[in-house]
């Protein structure tokens, strides 16, 4: 799942075996309101049936728009963020969006296509201690039939809500920054480290990236910005390996830095790649800086594009999607064979400039990786038109789809 610029993406291999790529978007008014439909008006859906054999390509269906509210006009709520979509198996789809009111709307279809009704889930708190949302939700899945989604809420803490044993809890508070400066100033990033882990982060006010592992009694631990150098935004994460991963967050003048969690040294020997995970893992001892200042214009995306593969994606200060990619350091065997792999050491590329002549809109791309060297990412123009970008292993190819106006963020 990803999501950014008012648009979410999310690939899965539906129950016929085949991939697919799933494109939502918050978009203008529908004039029609169609009761069979259960999407609201503001609230476009894009799917592709995505065949992935050989020799077979790309084929979008059209666009379409459905009823302009969550529930009946009578209690109606507009929506106010980009929605969220995500799969946890088959063909089941879960959409979240946020209410002008603040609440946390849900939608699903399931595996025989059936769509249900919107869900209303509330609003962060508990009585009398009310919030309201202030962020992109984001959902997690760590298993089939299990859904974890975080906000930011507007008291600046990081709340969540979880389904399982078919049924939602209420909302849990996992607080904020234990610092002077109190409250998060972003809304969260999240990935799983394990089955039973998921690891959550966002912007504190102090400055700083904090974390918090979601699996049981745990505290936020702090990620501090470098010396001079000011964080802007929700931070970006992804995994690269078993139970490894790299954080990343953009800074004020255009730069962005990255700090890894990667296993010990001393476990590292491999004459042919990256091997299993060997222990323990640890954080990097502060973060580096990937791309230099009076780059990145937008909030970046990352993902694994690959096997110990982490793909970032951002719109630079020239309106281009731009791309940079990390592997890991590797050097000549002695005496002779294939190159040793220093997999505790990132190798981070230069920034490459994809498709030069689409100007975008300064809004984070939405990117997808649904298997081998497959890479798709989507982004929106200042006219609301989305972009469709992919690599299949060779070269970038780009296309407009054209349809619908997505509202600008």
């Amino acid at each position: 799942m990803s999501t950014g610029g008012n648009i979410s993406a999310t690939s899965f291999v539906n129950t016929s075996h085949n991939n697919e790529l799933i494109v939502v978007a918050l978009g203008p008014p529908n004039p029609g309101l169609d009761p069979s439909h259960k999407f609201p008006e503001g609230f476009e859906y894009h799917q592709t049936s995505l065949w992935w054999t050989e020799g077979t390509s790309l084929a979008w269906r059209e666009w379409f728009a459905g009823n302009h509210y969550p529930i009946d006009p009578e209690w109606a709520v507009a929506l106010a963020a980009p929605p969220c979509v995500i799969s946890w198996g088959g063909d089941r789809l879960d959409f979240f969006v946020a209410g002008a009111d603040g609440s946390l709307w849900h939608l699903w279809r399931d595996d025989n296509g059936t769509w249900g009704d919107w869900e209303f889930l509330s609003v962060p708190g508990k009585p009398p201690h009310l919030t309201t949302i202030k962020s992109t939700p984001v959902a997690i899945s760590t298993s089939p039939g299990v859904l974890n989604v975080f906000v930011l809420g507007a008291d600046g803490h990081i709340w969540g809500i979880t389904f399982a044993d078919n049924s939602w809890t209420s909302w849990f508070d996992l607080g904020e920054p234990p610092t002077t400066e109190r409250g998060f100033a972003s809304g969260p990033a999240v990935m799983i480290l394990d089955s039973n882990v998921i690891e959550i982060f966002a912007l504190g006010n102090d400055g700083n990236i904090w974390n918090f592992e979601f699996a049981g009694a745990s505290t936020w631990t702090g990620h501090p910005a470098p010396s001079s150098v000011t964080f802007t935004g929700p931070p970006t994460v992804a995994a690269c390996g078993p139970a490894q991963f790299v954080l990343i967050a953009r800074a004020t003048d255009g730069s962005l830095w990255c700090k890894t969690f990667l296993p010990p040294i001393p476990a590292q020997i491999s004459n042919t790649g990256p091997p299993a995970h060997p222990g323990a893992s640890h954080w990097s001892s502060g973060f580096v800086r990937i791309v230099s200042g009076d780059t990145v214009a937008s909030t970046p995306a990352a993902l694994a594009g690959g096997p110990n593969v982490i793909d970032v994606f951002a719109v630079n200060y020239a309106n281009n999607l731009i791309h940079v990619h990390m592997n890991w350091v590797s050097e000549p065997s002695i005496p002779s064979g294939p190159p040793f792999v220093r997999y505790y050491d990132p190798d981070w590329s230069g920034v490459e400039v994809i498709a030069a002549s689409t100007v975008l809109a300064v809004a984070p791309p939405c990117p997808v990786s649904w298997g081998g060297k497959r890479l798709d990412v989507f982004a929106v123009d200042p006219t609301g038109t989305v972009h469709h970008f992919w690599w299949t292993g060779s070269a970038w190819s780009a296309e407009a789809m054209p349809g619908v106006v997505v509202q600008q963020p």
